[in-house]
């Protein structure tokens, strides 16, 4: 990863699991949320628990990030798979802010949101045939945001009722504005998508542990890579979070051949692509960049 980590820097925490009950492997992965690359995998057996591992999955990514230059604020999102009291207290000990989904359907949750008063709910934009509102309480001692949603309109009876989604956070601001940006932690799906669809996650091809990691591996850095040439050849801006599989399809997957001409070899593409002005674009200003220190 070129360059260095100067503003604050926020990792989507998830995990691609299944909910077949077959028996398979799936991996955690934290991504950077600017430019979709991922910062941390790890595999893990298809039966683990979505709790197992995160702690010491938060240690390695920390240190990971603060080793290639992350120097500022760092801000992590969870979902609710990895509530867990012991990496709350983590990142906290490694002074990390935090987001983290909670199952609002607990009981100790549900009654904190039962003696919320009714006045207190503050209504934001939705879709258009729902409403939701949101408002904010304390649990063990943290800042527990609930946001509350419903059907409105032709289609109110299907789901009457008030549905509940929650989080616990460090952060400052408004109920309203933290709630917006934890559910931006939906960005880390088009990663995933992207992993799943281009960098050959979908399955894994192995009946071995270590073969399939190292396979997540070689997935990852397929995928940063390409993530990398699409930002740093200013095709696109880091924050488009471009589809890989347009870039593949514009850069990559096209007809070429190489010919040596006089000692020089020459790239020969078709007379009419489209994108010969952005690829060319993009190969000057990456050849420019400086080598970063190792």
């Amino acid at each position: 990863m070129g360059g260095t980590f100067q503003r604050e820097q926020v990792a989507h925490f998830a995990g691609i699991r299944s909910y077949t009950k077959k028996l398979g492997y799936h991996p955690i992965l934290a991504v950077r949320s600017d430019t979709g690359e991922v910062l941390h995998c790890r595999m893990r057996k298809g039966s683990a628990n979505t709790q197992r591992g995160t702690k010491r999955f938060v240690q390695e990514l920390i240190a990971r990030c603060r080793r290639i230059g992350a120097t500022g604020k760092i801000t992590i999102r969870f979902d609710s798979g990895y509530q867990s009291e012991a990496t709350l207290k983590e990142l906290e000990r490694l002074g990390i802010s935090y987001t983290m989904a909670v199952r609002a359907n607990t009981k100790g949750i549900r009654s904190l949101v039962e003696a919320i008063d009714s006045d207190s709910w503050t209504p934001i934009d939705y879709t258009e045939n729902g409403e939701a509102q949101v408002a904010e309480t304390t649990y063990k001692g943290r800042r527990l945001i609930i946001r509350r949603t419903r059907l409105i309109g032709d289609q109110a009876e299907l789901f009457p009722n008030w549905r509940y989604f929650g989080f616990v956070t460090d952060l400052e601001g408004s109920a309203v504005e933290l709630d917006q940006f934890h559910r931006n932690r939906a960005r880390i799906e088009l990663s995933i998508k992207d992993l799943k669809e281009g960098a050959g996650l979908e399955h894994v091809p192995s009946g071995k542990f270590d073969a399939n990691s190292a396979w997540l591996a070689h997935a990852v850095i397929a995928h940063n890579l390409t993530r990398q040439v699409s930002y740093l050849g200013a095709i696109t801006p880091r924050e488009s979070m471009v589809i890989a599989r347009s870039f593949r399809n514009h850069f990559i997957s096209l007809v070429g051949r190489l010919v040596n001409r006089s000692g020089k070899m020459i790239l020969r593409t078709p007379a009419r692509w489209p994108w010969a002005k952005a690829f060319i674009r993009a190969l000057i200003t990456l050849r420019a960049l400086e080598p970063v220190p190792i």
